[in-house]
């Protein structure tokens, strides 16, 4: 029994990481999408793993774009969750929540670090069309005495696109591409590596997506109350002004608060009582004369 119990568990924990290099490699995007050529591509040839990720988001990619140039250590951060952000690089602080002006200049051969400078470890931009795609490279995330002692080596791409669906929807596309080596270096990139791509790419890809649609909600919001301030005045104009001339007259004369205004009486309308035979029950009393209240 007890030697079955270890069998499942152990099937059970093969299946669920084997489940984790599949939506590591492959979270959120479609088949075309995974196969599709991107920006970047062409850097790394015959790469040993790729992954791609995407999301839509209810933004147009201008509304996009200013969150992936700010990104990097002290900068905007990764825009992963906040318990992330503590756990893994408590260093840097949470990813930010609004545009920092002075990070939305970014241009080719500009250096984004991804850790504290002790370390060594950056992205270089190596392709960049603003509001379309970015593209980061890196041969530095290893630590340095990997590299003088086992001669460990790392070659990596990070490639943002957007593509604009219409209507204030832009489909937005992770990808990277990387090699790493000797065998031990590369299994660990496969091992681990991969299967925790799952949980950070999808937590930047929804920390982007809420951040923009939130900025994007936020025009919408401003807009749509000036419409309405524009025409509530008309309309004010048009119904007021009539109602105000409509006063009715008590039995001792106009109300006071009507004086000055032209008092405009009700037309004669003919009260109905109920009377022996009357029509269906009811039957018309005298008319009041012009100008008498009726109640």
């Amino acid at each position: 029994m007890a030697s079955q119990l270890k069998a499942a568990a152990a099937a059970g924990a093969a299946a669920g990481y084997l489940a984790l290099q599949w939506l590591g490699r492959t979270y959120g995007a479609t088949k075309a999408e995974r196969h599709r050529r991107l920006p970047g591509d062409d850097l790394i040839a015959g790469p040993m793993a790729v992954t791609t990720h995407a999301i839509t988001v209810a933004a147009p990619p201008e509304r996009i774009w200013p969150w992936l140039v700010q990104m990097g250590w002290h900068r905007g951060a990764w825009y992963t969750a906040e318990w992330v952000d503590r756990l893994l690089f408590p260093a840097n602080g949470p990813s930010a929540d609004r545009i920092i002006p002075e990070f939305q200049q970014l241009a080719v051969g500009d250096h984004i670090p991804d850790g504290p400078p002790e370390a060594g470890c950056e992205f270089t931009v190596v392709q960049l069309e603003a509001g379309r795609h970015l593209v980061l490279h890196s041969e530095e995330h290893l630590p340095p005495r990997w590299k003088d002692r086992f001669g460990a080596w790392i070659d990596w791409t990070w490639a943002f696109n957007l593509d604009d669906l219409g209507g204030g929807q832009t489909r937005f596309t992770f990808r990277s591409r990387g090699r790493a080596g000797p065998a031990w270096v590369a299994a660990a990139y496969l091992l681990v590596i991969i299967p925790a791509d799952f949980v950070m790419s999808r937590q930047m890809l929804r920390g982007v997506k809420a951040r923009a649609e939130r900025a994007a909600a936020a025009d919408l919001r401003a807009a749509k109350p000036a419409r309405h301030r524009d025409r509530l005045p008309e309309r004010s104009r048009a119904i007021w002004p009539a109602r105000e001339q409509r006063p009715m007259a008590g039995p001792a004369g106009p109300s006071p608060h009507a004086a000055g205004r032209q008092l405009l009486t009700w037309p004669a309308v003919p009260r109905l009582r109920r009377g022996k035979g009357a029509v269906c029950g009811c039957a018309a009393g005298p008319a009041p004369t012009a100008g008498q209240d009726w109640r």
